[in-house]
């Protein structure tokens, strides 16, 4: 750490004209004239003559030495990412109770989300969009002893100069790398609470100097780094994956002995990669068929692929069991805050976890009919309003089958359940059968020749069992 000192000097020269008198009781003035001297008794008002007082105090001369102007300085800062790809910090020794860190963050005002997504290029931090953070791409902001309920800083520092070099851009892909050399930082005001953010400039406020700083968004530089997997380095971006060849693989014990070519250890990239069956290419997993052609001379007539779960041949020819008796009276369904509607089911499978019934609301369902099968609406777990689902294993690491809806309707008797848990209704000619969520928007895909259940009459009422 340096201290840097900005030294102003004010030199000031004052001239005293002396005046001298000789003996006719003239003054001369500078070019030599004589000018007649009043005689002392033709003055009669004392008040005419200047009051001594008028001479300015020597006090009250300006001191010639100006304080210096010293600055914070950091010889070289390296920027760890913060919470996203566009932010980048470090935490400084400033002074104070909270904690003091300084920024670099990256907005890009075409952008709806603001991501910053700054190309690669070097940026003049005085730039006219630069200079104040309330317009600022490229950002450079320290804040000094940050209260960590308020999140508010006791003082602000902002770019008065320097430059910043992105070396790799800033993307949705969540790299970067970059450096900023010969910022100066000045203590400004931020117009926080009319979210201007307009940043002004504090007359005789502290400063910062960084001569050098960088950052990135390597995730790793050997695989050590890693935590298990091996560390790329082919692209702009060091990053941790799963593999770079089928060796990094060999000692899994789950089958996944393949390396693909988006760096995960899979099952298979090519048939060959299969003791038997084939290789699903799509989904990177040997299976005994990819599609219902692949069981066309199947021996035992299954001529259905099942394409979601298991890529097996099976029969679809499946009888959905009933929930009568006392397996249907022992199915209460109930209210809490924390898990909606839901009652415990009787075993589905041999796991030792419960099974259980939920009832989902996505949107307003008062009093009245809704059908659980509506196309485009009810008829997938991504886009259903009301929802009814059979979960096996339900809260365990090892969740077991999902069953979803494909029949039935819902009656509300009382009541709103997408607002309150205190209400009543019915479920009747229920139908569901066993699912797969597919994507990270929960789109559901029927098994083909999975399990499936079905109740004829299954009500509740939480007007008086409501949990808070």
């Amino acid at each position: 750490m340096k201290n840097f000192a900005l030294l102003l000097a004010v030199l000031f020269a004052a001239f005293l004209m002396i005046s001298c008198d000789d003996d006719s009781g003239k003054t001369t003035t500078s070019d030599g004239d004589s000018i007649e001297t009043p005689d002392t008794d033709e003055i009669t008002d004392t008040d005419e003559i200047t009051d001594t007082d008028e001479i300015p105090d020597t006090d009250e001369i300006p001191d010639t030495d100006t304080p210096t102007d010293e600055c914070t300085g950091f010889s070289v800062l390296t920027f760890e990412q913060g919470y996203s790809n566009s932010y980048y910090n470090i935490e400084i020794a400033l002074g104070g109770e909270g904690y003091d860190q300084i920024g670099i963050s990256f907005y890009d005002f075409n952008d709806d989300n603001e991501t910053g997504n700054s190309v690669a290029g070097t940026y003049d931090l005085t730039s006219s969009v630069n200079n104040n953070y309330a317009t600022c791409t490229q950002c450079v902001l320290a804040s000094e002893d940050v209260d960590e309920n308020s999140e508010k800083a006791n003082r602000y520092y902002f770019q008065e100069s320097g430059s910043l070099t992105i070396t790799t851009g800033i993307g949705e892909e969540g790299t970067s790398k970059g450096t900023i050399t010969s910022v100066k930082l000045v203590e400004v005001t931020i117009d926080w609470d009319n979210e201007t953010f307009e940043s002004t400039p504090v007359e005789g406020g502290k400063c910062i100097i960084i001569e050098s700083g960088s950052w990135t968004s390597d995730q790793c530089e050997t695989n050590d780094d890693c935590d298990g997997g091996v560390c790329d380095k082919t692209g702009a971006i060091n990053v941790c994956v799963e593999c770079l060849t089928s060796t990094d693989c060999s000692a899994n014990t789950d089958g996944r002995n393949v390396c693909s070519s988006s760096n995960t250890c899979v099952e298979c990239n090519e048939n060959s990669d299969c003791t038997t069956g084939i290789c699903v290419t799509d989904k990177n997993v040997c299976g005994e068929c990819a599609a219902d052609e692949d069981c066309s001379t199947n021996a035992e007539g299954k001529t259905t692929c099942d394409n979601v779960k298991t890529y097996t041949c099976v029969d679809t020819n499946v009888t959905c069991m009933d929930v009568t008796g006392a397996d249907l009276d022992s199915i209460t369904i109930t209210y809490d805050s924390e898990n909606g509607y839901l009652g415990v089911l009787p075993a589905l499978g041999e796991d030792t976890y419960d099974d259980y019934v939920t009832v989902e609301f996505y949107a307003a369902t008062p009093v009245g009919t809704y059908d659980l099968a509506s196309a485009g609406v009810n008829d997938n777990y991504k886009t259903c309003n009301q929802c009814v689902l059979l979960r096996e294993n339900y809260g365990s690491e090892n969740s077991g089958r999902l069953f979803f809806q494909t029949a039935g309707s819902l009656e509300v008797t009382s009541g709103d359940p997408y607002s309150s848990g205190t209400t009543s209704g019915i479920i009747t000619n229920l139908t569901v059968k066993e699912v797969k969520v597919i994507d990270s928007s929960f789109t559901t895909a029927v098994v083909p020749g999975g399990a499936c259940f079905n109740i004829a009459s299954k009500s509740w009422d939480t007007t008086a069992t409501t949990t808070k």
